[in-house]
């Protein structure tokens, strides 16, 4: 049986872009979100990977802000979630979560 962190963690991309949809956030902050609404804590070294990435693919951009980053989601981010938001959909149905 596939545990809900393996879910979660192979989504973990469609997930912090549906997080950033709402509001920039530092990487700290959506480790609190993920393990508050999840039960899951993920390693701030798989966010900031899947971030970075993420940046580099244009989907999110860090902002600087007092020395911390913070990133947003951009408009081919949102378009990469629209188009993934059905499978979004299942798999926060299976980790009976809204993010």
């Amino acid at each position: 049986m596939i545990s809900s962190y393996e879910v979660a963690r192979g989504n973990l991309p469609a997930l912090l872009l549906q997080a950033l949809e709402k509001e920039p956030r530092n990487p700290h902050h959506l480790i609190k979100t993920f393990r508050e609404q999840l039960g899951i804590t993920f390693s701030s070294g798989s966010i900031y990977s899947i971030l970075y990435g993420m940046e580099r693919k244009g989907l999110v951009k860090g902002v600087e802000r007092i020395g911390a980053i913070k990133f947003k989601i951009t408009q081919k981010g949102i378009q990469k979630l629209k188009e993934n938001k059905a499978a979004l959909i299942q798999t926060l149905k299976f980790l009976e979560i809204g993010i």
